[in-house]
């Protein structure tokens, strides 16, 4: 499959993005946390005669830069996520776009598809983050005190990990979960990452009620996936949000977290899981 790749720019936010695909909708996809563009290229193989795939590099992962220097008392707004999107629509010379999420990439959907409810026709959203608020999250990245304890936490990083085993032993978290989490904070690069992109993307989180009615009033269609056995974005997460709207819909798949799969992929398009919403 050949890919083109190339970095634009517009306001703070400077994101590398790779081009796969040929067809003719443009898709913007948006990885996972820790990871990068390139868990696209096998996925989105079985969709390139559908899609043109436009997959970024979100803010502090890849190549992807974003010119601040604090990210923590300069976080994003969504106003610049939906300004950085629509300059980049017109410097494509599309009038529209889906988007394809995956984890923390699906809440960067979810929220820039209320920014450009006029430029958004579907989102295809892979164990999507954001759905249902975490008060741990929200807590470490959004008040003062939590970032003074994220802080703390990150620079003394044995208390973290003796916290965390103590989670484990009274089954507040499983053992999947802690293993997920302390191998995310288990080098100073890697606990840097968590707090800089915690921090710098504490605004861009969906509203349900504002999306919802936002999606029926311009018929955007939502597609949830989730997987069957994943305990860190379990299916029961999208419960406020089946139900109420017609244009979502949810589909569990026989996997964990780990979705970005050719298989799954290539199962989704077989299935004709995708709704491919008709202009208007």
């Amino acid at each position: 499959m050949n890919s083109s790749a190339g970095t634009f720019k517009h306001g703070r936010l400077e994101l590398f993005h790779r081009v796969w695909g040929s067809g003719p909708h443009v898709l913007i996809a948006f990885h996972g946390y820790g990871r990068t563009h390139a868990d696209f290229e096998e996925f989105v193989e079985p969709w390139s005669h559908i899609f043109t795939v436009y997959a970024f590099d979100l803010p502090f992962h890849g190549r992807s830069k974003v010119l601040l220097e604090f990210a923590d008392k300069q976080p994003l707004e969504p106003s610049e996520l939906g300004d950085y999107f629509k300059s980049f629509l017109h410097y494509l010379g599309a009038g529209e776009t889906r988007l394809l999420g995956y984890s923390i990439g699906g809440r960067v959907a979810l929220k820039l598809t209320e920014e450009l409810p006029d430029k958004i026709k579907g989102l295809y959203l892979f164990a999507p983050d954001g759905l249902k608020p975490n008060p741990g999250y929200v807590f470490l990245s959004e008040t003062t005190l939590g970032r003074w304890v994220f802080r703390a936490l990150s620079r003394h990083h044995a208390v973290f990990f003796r916290l965390m085993d103590l989670a484990l032993r009274i089954n507040w978290v499983d053992r999947k979960t802690h293993g997920f989490i302390t191998s995310q904070v288990a080098t100073g690069a890697r606990r840097k990452l968590v707090y800089d992109t915690w921090t710098f993307l504490r605004k861009i989180k969906p509203n349900r009620r504002n999306l919802l009615r936002t999606a029926k009033e311009h018929d955007i269609t939502l597609d949830f996936f989730f997987g069957r056995y994943d305990k860190i974005i379990p299916v029961k997460n999208a419960s406020a949000w089946v139900a109420p709207v017609s244009e979502v819909r949810l589909n569990v798949l026989e996997t964990g977290h780990a979705m970005l799969t050719f298989s799954v992929a290539n199962r989704v398009l077989e299935e004709n899981r995708l709704q491919m919403p008709v202009p208007t």
